[in-house]
């Protein structure tokens, strides 16, 4: 019986004790299974053990309710000292569902074991050990086909990719937000309290509630254009204003403005709850490339290359015949290194997060609004993402807003936001 049983663990096969002897035996059968940890056992009288959990049958739990009870543990396997109709339905989803079970019956195994193919060893009550159903087949072989290669990336480009494109796009300096601890009311800042003139009140909406401060930007600290005085961007948000098109740059639920340094005066207001401040403590210098809604028409297989750059960052950690894929794909646009393709990567970027200047990361088509004194287009100044963190939701859930400025007309400024 020895070896049976043992051969029964290693293969995951069922054990069924015939003659009512489950009780007897099952201390027998489970000494040859190893481990015994996340194993239950449901009985009337097997002794508590160190290494399974036993669950006793009495007036109050009934051998269905245990097995049910047993189950929501999700064992590996369920010991049952005696089977009776009562639960013959349950024991049997619970084998078919992938649990192993050394069960107890009066006389011989459930039809529905035969029916099922389900594979047992069976000690009848004499002690003789037999053997029924076949094991599973094991899963097929996991054989991928051959990686398929375009028949042009047999010979390399004659100019690597990264230099191409960064020949092609335009590189423009962006200048990204480095935070420190929050101050007063002067000085740059995204949220918390605004600088005001004398005598002026906070900022209201169209539709008469105070207007969030967004950013404050004090304008001699800048690392570009720098001059004097402050700008200002203020947004309502009320989640019941009632201003219409609020993404639109100009419709009354936001105020891009100028301010002079001084004088200027601490608000008497609090500030808004739940928006507070995050101080501008410096700038940090990045290169920053055109969105794709605003990048040239590249010749074909470079625009093939921009869309399998970003798709090979990803996968990276894939299968053999990616990798394939890969080592070839690096060999053609003269890439040498997984490096060299992060370089690719990142000249196809637009920075997406909060910065002055640079390019503006679209999230719906490239819209440059039309100045309100000349009607020519704005230039882009300032990108604020909603998902940077400082605050709750401001204009939308997944949106990014732009500040666009008038080249002519320096005070013309105005907000515009889009979301997905």
């Amino acid at each position: 019986m020895r070896e049976e049983l043992l051969e029964a663990f290693a293969s995951r096969a069922h054990v069924v004790i015939c003659g009512g002897m489950g009780a007897k035996l099952l201390p027998l059968v489970l000494s040859y299974k190893d481990p015994l940890e996340n194993t239950v056992v449901i009985t009337e009288s097997f002794e508590p053990h160190e290494h399974c959990q036993v669950l006793v049958v009495d007036l109050d739990h009934s051998r269905l309710d245990l097995l049910r009870a047993a189950l929501r543990q999700d064992p590996d396997c369920i010991a049952i000292d005696l089977w009776s109709l009562e639960i013959a339905e349950m024991v049997l989803q619970t084998a078919l569902t992938g649990h192993r079970l050394i069960l107890g019956v009066p006389d011989r195994p459930p039809p529905e074991f035969f029916e099922y193919g389900l594979q047992m060893v069976v000690i009848a009550a004499d002690g003789s050990v037999t053997k029924h159903g076949a094991p599973p087949a094991p899963p097929e072989p996991n054989v991928q086909p051959p990686a398929t290669l375009p028949e042009h990336w047999t010979t390399p480009r004659a100019e690597p990719l990264s230099a191409s494109l960064e020949r092609r796009l335009e590189a423009r300096t962006c200048w990204i937000p480095q935070f420190g601890e929050p101050s007063d009311h002067r000085g740059s800042k995204f949220g918390g309290l605004p600088a005001l003139q004398p005598g002026e009140s906070w900022p209201r909406c169209q539709c008469d509630r105070r207007m969030q401060l967004v950013a404050q930007l004090d304008l001699s600290q800048l690392p570009v254009d720098a001059s004097q005085g402050y700008f200002q961007l203020f947004y309502c948000t009320a989640p019941d204003c009632s201003v219409h098109d609020a993404w639109e740059p100009f419709a009354g639920n936001s105020l891009c403005r100028l301010i002079p340094a001084e004088p200027v005066v601490e608000p008497t207001d609090p500030p808004l709850a739940g928006y507070s401040e995050a101080r501008i403590a410096g700038w940090l210098r990045a290169a920053d490339f055109p969105h794709g809604e605003e990048r040239p028409e590249l010749p074909e297989d470079e625009r093939e290359a921009a869309y399998l750059a970003s798709s090979w960052a990803e996968i990276l950690e894939g299968d053999e015949v990616e990798k394939t894929r890969l080592a070839a794909f690096l060999d053609y646009y003269q890439m040498s290194s997984t490096e060299e393709l992060a370089r690719v990567v990142r000249v196809l970027t637009c920075d997406s997060g909060d910065k002055i200047l640079g390019w503006p990361s679209w999230t719906q088509a490239a819209r440059y609004p039309a100045c309100p004194t000349c009607a020519k287009p704005m230039h882009y100044w300032l990108q604020i993402n909603n998902e940077s963190g400082f605050f709750p939701q401001l204009f939308a859930a997944d949106g990014t807003g732009h500040v666009f400025r008038c080249a002519d007309h320096p005070d013309q400024m105005g907000f515009a936001w889009a979301c997905t």
